[in-house]
């Protein structure tokens, strides 16, 4: 008798995630297009309210993937 989920690994991870691979590829492009929005904002963009907004979001999100895609268990 199994509890919990169907297709569950003992670390809690789920059978049927993509292979890594495909997510390190799909992180990488993330963290890429962060780091490319954040360097544009700094080079050519105003400085206005909007874009320190867009700026703090894209930072979040980079933070946010890295945290992520470490396994802290």
């Amino acid at each position: 008798m199994t509890i919990g989920k169907k297709n569950s690994q003992p670390s809690g991870r789920v059978d049927n995630m993509a292979p890594w691979g495909y997510r390190r590829r799909i992180t990488n492009i993330t963290l890429i297009l962060c780091a490319a929005g954040v360097g544009y904002i700094i080079g050519w963009g105003q400085d206005n309210l909007l874009h320190r907004a867009v700026a703090e979001a894209l930072v979040a999100l980079y933070g946010a993937v890295v945290l992520g895609y470490i396994d802290l268990e």
